[in-house]
């Protein structure tokens, strides 16, 4: 079964509310990469966040005012999962690109309208 792994919530003001999120729910937030204006909420100690993981997270300066809180879903396989999804109706809105040395990232929109990531890990020694 595939899981949500990890969420990305844009925010106007990253500084504020990182403490939101440090005050409502107890969350660890942190700097990500030394970027400025993106955090991380760490689930657990796994970065990337893996299938089996606490849920983790990043917060970033929103670029305009309809970024959208995403969820982002690991799957065994985009190409596999995105024909799929086609047959449900979905509709694919970013490319497939290569996350660093640990993956490959996708954004597709739902039947609704809902747009959401998904995640295919890097295994141990794949090429790009």
């Amino acid at each position: 079964m595939e899981t949500v792994i990890m969420f990305e919530v844009p925010a106007s003001r990253v500084e504020g509310a990182s403490e939101f999120y440090r005050k409502a729910f107890g969350w660890r937030i942190e700097r990500w990469n030394g970027s400025d204006g993106v955090v991380a909420f760490r689930g657990d100690e796994n970065w990337p966040p893996v299938q089996g993981s606490e849920a983790s997270g990043e917060m970033y300066r929103r670029e305009s005012g309809d970024d959208p809180t995403l969820v982002i879903v690991h799957v065994p396989s985009l190409a596999g999962t995105i024909d799929e999804l086609k047959k449900a109706g979905a509709k694919v809105v970013s490319e497939k690109v290569p996350y660093g040395d640990w993956g490959w990232y996708t954004r597709v929109q739902d039947n609704e309208g809902h747009i959401y990531g998904l995640w295919e890990q890097k295994e141990a020694g794949a090429a790009s």
